[in-house]
């Protein structure tokens, strides 16, 4: 790989001066041709920034961090491809640390990213409240996502979204044992702070054995246990914290001869397509805008690595249901 020393001697000038023209230095004064002639020869030879270099030199490397769980769930990795195609571009290198949603794990790649001289930071966090900026501080912009955060943060409203598929469920459909089926309550706390606030406001109790979670087994084994569970408390409803796991109720439901919607209704939450279109009967879901999401957190990470002052307002965006036919609605008996 070419290095800059070789550039200047094959165009006879300065080091500092090949450096400052391929860095885009505005303080560079050399004519319009020989800064042509610079961009010419290093391509020619191949030339390839060193990022790491201008890290050290407190230069910026146009490179972002991304951290979270990146490949636990749908939703995520359709941010990720999103935040990808938008920070690529608008010309910045993108570094990927999977933190398994572990407060360690992201502690170690935070570190990781800030000694390679990332300039922003974009992180969907397991830490506590304020711990993120209390590590970073205040050394490189950062934007949360899907999670409520004290610093810059970007999230959709999922207790308003399970809200909304409660409250259908019980004002549209009569449904008064509504089961809450999820991996794992702390991990949905939002989802489930909107189930729990929905069934109070119809004075619904929401009964401890009404809420089930999978976390102790292999997913095949969990929904299994889960429809069991499901059927001798005679629900007449469930929601789910995601599709997948909806999708799969169905299914065991379905095995049991219960008929959805007629004997149990389902709802989903996240509203990815490709997964919705595999599910029969057509799913009822909470649209989770994962793409506003990123839309949103590129454009304030871009804001303020170029130095531009953000409110640290909380960013929400508006979920959706999005209404097929589990839930009851459009049913063959209507």
């Amino acid at each position: 790989m070419a290095k800059l020393k070789q550039i200047a001697e094959r165009t006879g000038m300065a080091v500092s001066t090949v450096s400052a023209v391929l860095s885009g230095k505005e303080y560079c004064y050399v004519s319009k041709e020989k800064k042509e002639l610079v961009r010419k020869v290093a391509a020619e030879m191949g030339y390839v920034p060193n990022r790491m270099s201008r890290g050290l030199q407190g230069l910026s490397t146009d490179t972002v961090g991304v951290v979270g769980s990146l490949f636990e769930t749908p939703v995520f990795s359709i941010m990720l491809a999103r935040l990808n195609e938008n920070l690529w571009d608008a010309g910045y290198s993108i570094m990927h640390g999977d933190s398994k949603f572990d407060p360690c794990i992201e502690r170690r790649l935070i570190n990781e990213f800030i000694s390679r001289g990332i300039d922003g930071l974009i992180i969907c966090s397991s830490q506590e409240k304020g711990e993120v900026e209390k590590s970073l501080g205040g050394r490189i912009p950062c934007v949360h996502v899907n999670r409520l955060n004290d610093g810059v943060c970007v999230s959709v409203d999922r207790e308003k979204g399970e809200f909304m598929a409660v409250e259908h469920l019980i004002s549209k459909h009569r449904k008064k044992k509504i089961g809450f089926l999820t991996a794992s309550v702390d991990g949905n706390n939002e989802k489930y702070l909107g189930y729990v606030e929905a069934m109070k406001k119809h004075r619904i109790d929401c009964r401890h054995e009404w809420i089930i979670e999978t976390k102790e087994s292999g997913p095949a084994i969990a929904m299994k246990t889960g429809a069991e569970k499901i059927i001798s408390l005679g629900l007449d409803a469930v929601v789910a914290t995601n599709d997948i796991m909806a999708g799969n109720m169905i299914k065991y439901l379905q095995q049991a001869d219960l008929r959805v919607p007629e004997d149990i209704a389902v709802v989903g939450f996240d509203g990815v397509d490709y997964i919705c279109s595999l599910i029969s009967p057509e799913l009822t879901t909470v649209r989770h805008p994962t793409e506003l999401v990123a839309d949103k957190a590129t454009e304030l990470l871009i804001s303020m690595m170029k130095g531009k002052k953000i409110s640290k307002k909380k960013n929400i965006i508006e979920p959706e249901l999005i209404i097929g036919r589990t839930c009851g609605c459009h049913a063959r008996s209507e």
